[in-house]
């Protein structure tokens, strides 16, 4: 036999158990679903631009500003990438 316990505010099926009491230790414990979340728009670089970039500005070739412009980087992106690089 099986009754319901709301325990969490969610219904679970437990094992009917004598007491009346809904007690987590005696039976299921009510499984929560955990929301994983989905990215909604894609980068419009690539891993390969962003690294030709942080070349450019490790070079002196070009600046920050500039590789961002020829590269299509976020300067953000290419300023903490060169920095996390150089260190």
């Amino acid at each position: 036999m099986y009754r319901r316990c709301s325990h969490f505010g969610l219904s679970a099926v437990q094992p009917e158990v004598k007491s009346t009491s809904c007690s987590l230790l005696s039976g299921l414990v009510p499984i929560l679903m955990v929301h994983t979340y989905k990215r909604k728009t894609q980068q419009s670089w690539s891993e390969k631009s962003t690294l030709l970039a942080i070349a450019a500005v490790k070079s002196g070739e070009k600046s920050y500003k500039a590789a961002c412009r020829e590269y299509n980087v976020p300067h953000g992106t290419l300023q903490r990438r060169a920095q996390r690089n150089s260190a």
